[in-house]
């Protein structure tokens, strides 16, 4: 997570990588709990230093009655590529949404 940059959660903006880092802290210790992405579609921009990533998620933990419980939705991530040609997220933005129905 870059140092400016923002996450859109709950009607809030999170801004910067420690704020983000201490807003996911819990969900990230609490035994149990998983978050997988999706991604659907990948893009870098011509000039090769800005991208974007748009897909699914997918989040379990145990619930207050110990029950497996999931939350699903969908996400667009933009990135920004750093000095050191790593890849630091410079927004992100989800919204929950049921899971996909199955197809017949």
């Amino acid at each position: 997570f870059d140092e400016a940059g923002i996450m859109f959660r709950a009607g809030t903006i999170v801004r910067g990588h420690d704020e983000s880092r201490e807003l996911m802290a819990p969900s990230f210790s609490t035994p149990g709990f998983s978050l997988r992405w999706q991604p659907v579609r990948a893009e870098i921009a011509a000039s090769g230093d800005l991208g974007y990533t748009v897909g699914t998620y997918l989040s379990a933990a145990a619930g207050p009655d110990g029950a497996q419980q999931t939350r699903t939705g969908m996400y667009v991530t933009i990135w920004k590529l750093q000095p050191d040609k790593s890849w630091k997220v410079v927004v992100d933005l989800g919204s929950a949404a049921p899971p996909p129905k199955p197809s017949n």
